[in-house]
C-alpha cells in the first residue's frame, strides 16, 4: 500500500526544493544514486543518525559545515587584515547576518512558491523550502542594518564577507546532493546523474555545477580579486546561476508565469553590478 503511493506521488509530484524533501523524506529513505557513465553507484541515505526521536538530517549537517567554514574564514581574514579591531563585534555581524539569512531565504521561497505547503507550514523549514537568494539577500539587509547601528564601513564588511559566503554555497550545496534535488533536465553527458528523484533518467547534476562554480569563485575571489572581492562576487556567482538555472526543471516561479524567479535576480544583480562600476569609474574620473 505504501508503496503503491509513493508510486502516485513520484508521478504526480512538483519538483520542488521543498516538496521532494517531504516526499522522500517519507517515502524512500535510501536512494539508489548512479553516475553510469563513470560507473559510479552509491547509496545515499538522506537521514545521518536519531537522537531522542529527532531525525537529523544530513542536508543540516552540510549547511553546519559550511556555516561553521564560513566564519572559521571570515575570522581568520581579519586578524590578517584587521577590518574590525572588536572581534565580538564581527561575530555579532555574523550571526545576525545569518539570522537574516535564514529568515529571508524562507520569505523568498514562500514568495515564489504559491503552493499551500509554503503557507501552511511556513516555519517548518526542516521540511524544505529556503532559497539562496533570499538568503543573500536577507543576509545583506541584515548586515547593513547592524553596520549602521555599529558604525562600521559596509564596504569593508562586504568585501570580508565575500570569500566565506561563496565557500559555504559550494559546500551547502552538497546538501542538494543527499536530499537528491537540484538537479537539471536530461543529458548524456559524462556527468549525468539518476535515481529514483529523476525517474532513474539520467539528468544533469546541477548541484554539483554550481558546487564547481562556486569553488572555482572562491579560488579567484580570495588570492587575485584581493580589493573587490564583494564586485567579483556580485558578478561571478548571478552569471554562473544564471546560466545554470537554464538547465534545472524545480525552479522556482514568478507566480501565474513560467518565469523563473532566480534568473531574474541573477540579471537585477548584474545590472546592479554594472552600475556600480560605472558610478565608481566616474567618482575616479571626477577626481582625476
Amino acid at each position: 500500500m505504501l508503496g503503491r503511493l509513493c508510486e502516485q506521488l513520484l508521478s504526480s509530484v512538483n519538483a520542488s526544493a521543498g516538496l521532494i524533501s517531504v516526499y522522500f523524506y517519507n517515502c524512500i529513505m535510501v536512494f539508489n544514486v548512479s553516475f553510469p557513465h563513470l560507473g559510479i553507484n552509491l547509496k545515499i541515505n538522506p537521514l545521518a543518525f536519531e537522537i531522542a526521536g529527532i531525525s537529523i538530517r544530513w542536508y543540516g549537517i552540510i549547511l553546519a559545515i559550511a556555516f561553521a567554514s564560513g566564519t572559521i574564514l571570515t575570522l581568520y581574514q581579519n586578524r590578517r587584515e584587521k577590518i574590525i579591531g572588536n572581534e565580538n563585534d564581527l561575530l555579532d555581524l555574523i550571526l545576525l547576518a545569518s539570522f537574516g539569512g535564514i529568515v529571508g531565504a524562507r520569505i523568498y521561497y514562500i514568495v515564489f512558491y504559491p503552493g499551500a505547503f509554503a503557507y501552511d507550514k511556513w516555519l517548518n523549514i526542516r521540511s524544505g523550502g529556503l532559497a539562496i537568494y533570499g538568503s543573500l539577500l536577507g543576509g545583506l539587509a541584515a548586515l547593513f542594518c547592524v553596520c549602521k547601528y555599529k558604525k562600521i564601513e559596509t564596504k569593508n564588511i562586504l568585501n570580508l564577507f565575500s570569500p566565506a559566503t561563496i565557500l559555504a554555497q559550494a559546500i551547502g550545496r552538497w546538501g542538494n546532493f543527499v536530499n537528491q534535488e537540484a538537479f537539471g533536465t536530461q543529458t548524456n553527458i559524462f556527468l549525468g546523474m539518476s535515481s529514483e528523484a529523476t525517474n532513474f533518467k539520467t539528468v544533469h547534476p546541477c548541484f554539483f555545477y554550481e558546487s564547481l562554480w562556486c569553488i572555482l569563485g572562491f579560488l579567484l575571489i580570495y588570492h587575485i580579486c584581493f580589493k573587490k572581492r564583494f564586485e567579483f562576487y556580485l558578478i561571478w556567482y548571478p552569471v554562473g546561476r544564471f546560466l545554470i538555472e537554464m538547465l534545472r526543471t524545480d525552479s522556482l516561479l514568478i507566480p501565474y508565469t513560467n518565469i523563473k524567479v532566480s534568473e531574474i535576480t541573477s540579471i537585477v544583480l548584474i545590472l546592479f553590478f554594472i552600475v556600480l562600476n560605472l558610478k565608481n569609474n566616474k567618482s575616479i574620473q571626477t577626481l582625476d
